[in-house]
């Protein structure tokens, strides 16, 4: 007997027609409340039947090396980036966004959550798994298409937390139309004077949802 026959949903959600252009939408409209893009990305993986490998989910042959190789090259990275390159750029010496947790033990907790969850897992399996998948298919997977991706993956990714960590940065886009889930969404109020914002510096996300908002634009399955 032969194999199963493929599913047309899941070829419609891997494919670039109408139904793999909304989802894919639809997973990046997910990153407003991180970690919900990379959450969104896996169920995009399982629906779509797409091998786990393709996001880069490949469980390495030694759990050691992996976490020691992680821990060193993550230290090393931080000493080349605070040493050579912030400097080069004319980046203060602290970096103001997060300086609030020097000494600041009981903000530790939200913010290795963030780090581990939000950052760690939200961000790499969207940016570096989910997209690489989608533009790998679209691009093509030689040498060319791959730079084309980092550049372009690493540019998306990168724009809020530059903007977030430098003096110099002026320029990021906020809406100001009336959208519930976006004026709503949080208790705090955004405030904006002469053209600018001002980036809560509180831990883990730095605002408070209102889950009242959530239940009431929620839509459950039947």
């Amino acid at each position: 007997m032969g194999g199963e026959a493929p599913d047309p949903f899941a070829a419609r959600l891997r494919s670039f027609g109408p139904a793999g252009i909304v989802s894919m939408l639809v997973v990046l409209a997910g990153q407003v409340l991180p970690p919900l893009g990379a959450l969104l990305a896996l169920a995009w993986v399982a629906a779509s039947e797409t091998p786990w490998r393709e996001i880069g989910y490949i469980r390495p042959a030694s759990w050691w090396i992996a976490i020691a190789g992680g821990l060193a090259g993550g230290a090393a990275f931080k000493i080349v980036m605070k040493a050579i390159v912030m400097p080069l750029f004319g980046a203060p010496a602290v970096n103001p966004a997060y300086h609030f947790l020097e000494a600041n033990t009981a903000a530790l907790p939200g913010m290795l959550l963030t780090m581990i969850f939000v950052a760690g897992f939200g961000e790499e399996t969207l940016f570096r798994g989910f997209l690489f998948e989608r533009l790998g298919k679209l691009m093509g997977r030689g040498a060319g298409a791959r730079i084309a991706i980092v550049t372009l993956t690493s540019a998306f990714f990168a724009g809020l937390h530059v903007a977030a960590a430098s003096s110099s940065s002026y320029i990021l886009e906020y809406s100001l139309g009336a959208n519930p889930m976006l004026h709503d969404l949080i208790e705090e109020k955004v405030s904006v004077a002469d053209g600018m914002i001002d980036i809560p510096d509180r831990p883990g996300l730095g605002i408070t949802i209102r889950e009242d908002v959530l239940r009431a634009h929620a839509v459950r399955a039947t």
